[in-house]
């Protein structure tokens, strides 16, 4: 199935239900775009998932296991449903900054076991592996599952974060979630792998129960954004980005020790351009560019900022380039409870602070 009338280059993810692989470059197109996929094994449902992108982030084709049902596509998203019964559901979702993939089962069998994620987290051709493994503890109406034994071996800077579990009671549901969150860092630019998996018990109105329903999270996360301290800061950088109409645009900068900050040089195919300097504080200097592409898409923006902050040199690059080119806004996914989290909130606040000076 197609997405796109028109794909540029494709970047394949392959998803096998125990480990998972995600790809994502540091170059400066959207990070999203940039990620080669993931891989996820499930012990308990064997599956093969295999996901295509296009250069711009969205599902181009997806391609399971024949006892699943496609339920729902896309361009962001594609749902699978198990038969005959239906107690399975596979998720894939690539949009924005995000790829994700969500398995929710009533059998908390299904997600128990080892998985292991690998992929090259920064698209240097170098494996990053991460193995986690899912128990159950208890058993009954009373068991729940939770993440252990997360091991990282990458060639990138990392740190882990967890895992750890919570417990949430009310008279509908009792919820228990455990996560793991994952940072790397390259040059200035940063990923998170974020693994969750949740076990809810749900009654009905009449405090009936219901049953149970598990369900495992996992997402690669990552923005166009570098930020570079004191001496890797100095010297003559270059931003790649890709435009709506698939233009490649160039942009080469300067910044010297003294903290000044110089515009080499803009290229851009067809596409136009705009340049809004300000440099009237000696503390902080910075430049913004609007790229207006062939079919006339005049969101892609790119700053440069270089400021001196507690006797620290430091350059800040921040880009949108193809998240502006979305034409299917609503993807469907109207059920996804977990996509408002407190994690999603805090990141969802920092963006819009970060947002606000990049507005011309």
């Amino acid at each position: 199935m197609g997405y796109r009338k028109r794909l540029f280059g494709l970047v394949a993810a392959v998803v096998l239900v125990g480990a998972l692989p995600g790809v994502a470059s540091a170059n400066t197109t959207e990070a999203i775009a940039d990620t080669g996929g993931m891989t996820l094994s499930l012990p308990g449902v064997p599956m093969v998932l295999d996901v295509v992108l296009d250069e711009f982030g969205n599902i181009h084709s997806v391609s399971f296991d024949t006892s699943f049902v496609e339920d729902h596509e896309s361009g962001h998203k594609v749902t699978f449903t198990s038969t005959p019964d239906g107690s399975t559901v596979v998720k894939v979702k690539a949009k924005g900054q995000k790829l994700t993939v969500k398995v929710k089962t009533s059998n908390l069998g299904d997600l128990v076991g080892p998985h292991v994620w690998t992929g090259d987290i920064f698209g240097t051709a170098e494996t990053t592996t991460v193995s986690f493994t899912v128990v159950q503890v208890g058993s009954g109406d009373s068991a729940y599952l939770e993440i252990t034994s997360v091991l990282v071996v990458s060639p990138f800077d990392n740190s882990v974060e967890g895992p750890w579990t919570e417990f949430e009671h009310d008279d509908d549901e009792d919820e228990y979630e455990s996560k793991a969150k994952i940072k790397f860092t390259d040059n200035g630019y940063t990923m998170s792998l974020k693994i969750e998996v949740e076990t809810e018990y749900e009654d009905d109105d009449d405090h009936e129960y219901e049953g149970v329903r598990a369900k495992l999270k996992i997402e690669l996360k990552g923005k166009d954004r570098q930020k570079l301290l004191g001496s890797k800061a100095i010297g003559t950088h270059t931003w790649d980005g890709l435009l709506c109409d698939g233009t490649n645009a160039s942009v080469a900068y300067t910044v010297g020790a003294d903290g000044s900050l110089t515009l080499d040089d803009v290229s851009a195919g067809g596409a136009t351009w705009t340049v809004d300097y300000d440099d009237d504080d000696d503390d902080e200097q910075s430049f913004k560019i609007r790229f207006t592409d062939t079919e006339g898409n005049d969101d892609a923006k790119l700053k440069v900022e270089v400021e001196w902050e507690h006797g620290a040199l430091e350059l800040k690059v921040k880009s949108k380039t193809t998240t502006s080119c979305d034409d299917d806004d609503d993807d469907g996914d109207h059920d996804d409870d977990d996509d408002h989290d407190d994690d999603d909130h805090d990141d969802k606040n920092k963006d819009d602070d970060d947002d606000d000076d990049d507005d011309d």
